[in-house]
């Protein structure tokens, strides 16, 4: 069995009786500015029973919304997570590590 734990901001540890599997973290890029998202001004986290999501916002990336959604895979180990912008301009990358 596997877990995947999130708290009330965007970041991911994959854990299974081994210990940690993985972990994920997101940033996002314009031009020379680079953000984590758990760094963003604005975070607004909602849970409900097997998933997680998140609304962020940052003045730093005027006109920018994005919203992350996660949750644990039915079978196996792993996490899916799904990532949804308004606003970003054509140069916006979303960077992970």
């Amino acid at each position: 069995m596997a877990y995947h734990f999130v708290g009330d901001r965007p970041r991911w540890a994959g854990l299974d009786w081994n210990g940690v599997f993985g972990h994920l973290d997101l940033a996002m890029q314009r031009g020379n500015d680079v953000v984590w998202l758990h760094d963003f001004k604005s975070i607004t986290s909602r849970y409900s029973p097997g998933r997680m999501q998140w609304i962020l916002a940052d003045e730093r990336f005027a006109g920018l919304q994005i919203t992350v959604g996660s949750t644990t895979l039915a079978s196996g180990m792993g996490y899916a997570v799904l990532v949804v912008s308004k606003g970003a301009q054509p140069e916006d990358k979303l960077l992970w590590l």
